[in-house]
């Protein structure tokens, strides 16, 4: 049986802090890959012109079957697995190169939303059974994390699927002072890897 090769990124700090969850489990990834499959990661900049870029750099030096991308939701209480993805950008805050975004098209003449080709269900499973609270999410938002997958899946080649997990903040990162929900990145990052070694069998 052939192993799977899977690509993993994550993001730098954003918006102020100086962590990111994602780029932790990245990290945490990178020092000890799952058993059985082919891993890559990378850690994007929060931009509107250089996160997609160096997704597709990394995806063109690997050739992934599989393209997992992790970044991090202030909002959410569990890990959350993205449905789809929208054909929308929106700059809530300015990114790491100080843009502010206008709302908009990401690609002109593309479709509204594309569907995550991994399975959703299956991941959200896989990572309740390894003890995180996981669910799915209906989208991926409007921000840079919706961007990477919109293109993505918009360019992957036949037989290659790309989906989108956010994790929550992490206990005591900047940002969530105002009673923001967290989650410690080794529970994160186990459900994560339980959702790899699932989609990678």
């Amino acid at each position: 049986m052939a192993t799977t090769r899977v690509l993993v990124t994550g993001f730098e700090p954003f918006g102020g802090s100086d962590d990111n969850p994602s780029m932790r489990i990245v990290h945490a990834l990178a020092g000890d890959p799952p058993a059985g499959i082919e891993l890559a990661t990378g850690v994007l900049p929060v931009t509107w012109a250089g996160a997609w870029p160096g997704v597709l750099e990394l995806m063109s030096q690997h050739r992934p079957d599989l393209v997992l991308m992790l970044g991090q939701s202030g909002k959410r209480s569990s890990v959350t697995v993205e449905r789809f993805a929208l054909n929308f950008g929106r700059g809530r805050i300015a990114d790491n190169d100080g843009v502010d975004r206008p709302d908009g098209a990401l690609v002109e003449g593309a479709p509204l939303a594309l569907a995550s080709t991994i399975d959703v269900d299956g991941a959200v499973e896989a990572m309740t059974n390894a003890g995180t609270p996981a669910r799915p999410s209906h989208d991926a938002g409007a921000c840079v994390c919706n961007l990477v997958l919109f293109q993505s899946l918009l360019r992957a080649t036949p037989g290659q699927r790309a989906g989108f997990i956010h994790v929550p903040m992490l206990p005591g990162q900047q940002g969530t002072e105002n009673g923001e929900p967290t989650m410690d990145a080794a529970e994160s990052g186990r459900a994560v890897r339980a959702a790899i070694e699932f989609l990678s069998a």
